[in-house]
């Protein structure tokens, strides 16, 4: 029942903003909890520990994008549904085709669309019951709207996904959950757990069907992505949000990359695959 009201009762701020961005969209859950720049509704479903954990997160978030002087210009909305069938059903309201929410459903915790200030969170037992699960999650979207507000271009793949994984990391450090060290000691052990990799290169690529569908495959990408980043930049964020400003001011994705980090990003993929190859290289031939 209340995946129900969910999708029928419309808050009339929220009825105003979809109506600005001219489109029909899923209808609010009720109980917001609004910011000045976000505003996070729940399915009624969603139990009250999740609320918590998700208005900590929210909170932590804010502190971050404060440390790091990021303004957006645009408020975000947070749509958390309560299971996967009404997150499914969420997609289909936004645009998603029904093969494709199906698909985004089954694969996806939560997105971010790319054209609107929309996140759409999915209310997975992890999520209600993990307090981590919600430091990963939330962030990372966030991020993606940074990435959308900050640097309206066409970026590589692997960057796409990287800065928000490097951000949750943060994210978590400071939420006192785990260490950024431990966090990407992890990432490169499944890395080098994976039975196979893609090549960076395959990473470069700008289209992002191409990175789903390599994730889909098993391939370890947001893994990969991450470790590519903190090779380039280590704890320095700041060059990470440096790139994305360049990008606000006109200049191309790879104009950015090489005058912030001194490479065509061509090289970069070289320097990473032999970077893998040599973090990979103890495995048995059995593995």
């Amino acid at each position: 029942m209340g995946s129900r009201r969910f999708l029928t009762g419309f808050s009339l701020a929220l009825l105003l903003s979809l109506f600005l961005w001219g489109m029909a969209a899923p209808l609010p859950p009720v109980e917001a909890a609004e910011r000045s720049w976000l505003q996070i509704q729940y399915d009624p479903d969603v139990s009250a520990q999740t609320r918590i954990h998700i208005e900590a997160a929210a909170d932590l978030v804010a502190d971050m994008l404060t440390e790091y002087r990021l303004s957006l210009r645009l408020p975000i909305t947070v749509l958390v549904t309560a299971d996967q069938s009404t997150y499914e059903k969420v997609l289909q309201q936004y645009g998603y085709s029904l093969e494709s929410a199906r698909q985004t459903a089954q694969h996806t915790a939560g997105v971010s669309l790319g054209k609107r200030p929309v996140i759409l969170l999915k209310g997975t037992p992890a999520l209600q019951a993990n307090r981590a699960e919600v430091y990963r999650v939330l962030p990372h979207e966030i991020f993606h709207q940074v990435q959308n507000q900050f640097g309206h271009q066409t970026t590589a793949n692997w960057m796409v996904e990287a800065a928000p994984e490097l951000f949750q990391v943060f994210a978590r450090e400071k939420a006192g959950l785990e260490e950024a060290a431990i966090s990407l000691a992890k990432t490169a052990l499944k890395v080098f757990a994976a039975k196979a990799i893609p090549s960076a290169q395959q990473l470069m690529s700008s289209n992002y069907a191409d990175f789903s569908a390599l994730s889909r495959q098993g391939y370890p990408v947001y893994q990969m992505s991450l470790l590519m980043l903190h090779q380039l930049t280590g704890k320095d964020f700041e060059a990470v949000l440096q790139y994305y400003r360049l990008l606000n001011q006109g200049m191309s994705a790879e104009s950015a990359f090489v005058a912030l980090f001194r490479r065509p990003q061509s090289i970069f993929a070289i320097e990473m695959d032999q970077y893998f190859a040599k973090l990979r290289e103890k495995r048995s031939p059995t593995q």
